[in-house]
Formats: C-alpha cells, sequence, structure tokens
C-alpha cells in the first residue's frame, strides 16, 4: 500500500510501499479516510518530542478518520496508531479502545484536522480554566488550528 514512510537517517518521509496492517488481538486494521498532518507528527518523526518515533522504517501521522470493517467511521489520535503504522497510509492498525465515533454529518477531512487543534483549545478552557456552561471566554487572537 502507499504510505508516508520515514526511513532510519531521512530528515522527511517518502511516499513509497509499505505492508499492509494486519489484525491481531487489541489492534484492528482500519481504511483511512482522511489523516491530518500537525508539527506535532513531524516533531515525533523527526526525534524531537518526547513521543520517540518507533523504529524505521514506519509509517508516519498520529490521527485519522478511519474506516472501521464494521463500516463505522471513527477519529483515532495520538495513542490508537499502532506503530509502525501511521496515518499516512491507505490502512492503519488501531487501538480500538483509543477511538472515537465521528458524528454524522462531519466531513472525514474536518474531523481529521480538528483533533489535535481541537484538543490544544478545549483542554486548556476545560482543565486548567475548569470553564462551566455559560461562562464566557473572550479570544483575542489565533494562530493555527487551535
Amino acid at each position: 500500500m502507499l504510505a508516508g514512510v520515514m526511513k532510519a537517517g531521512a530528515t522527511a518521509p517518502v511516499c513509497e510501499d509499505f505492508p499492509r496492517p494486519a489484525a491481531r488481538e487489541g489492534a484492528w486494521v482500519a481504511n483511512v479516510l482522511a489523516a491530518a498532518m500537525t508539527r506535532f507528527d513531524m516533531m515525533v518523526a523527526g526525534g524531537q518530542h518526547y513521543f520517540r518515533p518507533p523504529a524505521a522504517p514506519f509509517v508516519v501521522g498520529r490521527e485519522a478518520v478511519l474506516r472501521l470493517e464494521d463500516g463505522r467511521r471513527m477519529y483515532g489520535g495520538v495513542h490508537s496508531m499502532v506503530a509502525p503504522w501511521g496515518s499516512m497510509a491507505e490502512q492503519a492498525l488501531v487501538d480500538p479502545a483509543c477511538l472515537l465515533p465521528v458524528p454524522e454529518g462531519a466531513s472525514d477531512t474536518l474531523a481529521a484536522a480538528l483533533g489535535n487543534g481541537g484538543l490544544a483549545a478545549l483542554l486548556p478552557l476545560s482543565w486548567r480554566a475548569k470553564l462551566r456552561k455559560g461562562e464566557r471566554v473572550l479570544v483575542l487572537g489565533t494562530t493555527g488550528t487551535s
């Protein structure tokens, strides 16, 4: 299958053939419908993040909208991809316990893009500020997807 593959010593992934994943206990094969490439993905792939990359060669990418064998569309985030398969491929190997359903009507590309950026926006408001229903936030400026 075609995939964005990071090889040992490389500074960027290359698009080439990579073995298809096979299901195993605790890991399912899913078809990738849309994948997001974030700064986080680039840092992990380049070994510049505390999330260490898997041993090369590996498929880059940590989040995607996926179609499971039973037809459900799911969002797979950072912890869902099972190495060496990432989201920048036709298929990924995923941990089903880490998947979230994609709401009906949400496009694959929008849902894939909102994962990292959406959490980056949500978590400071919910965990740090402990924002509650009825409270308001003034956003003075933003960058990127957050």
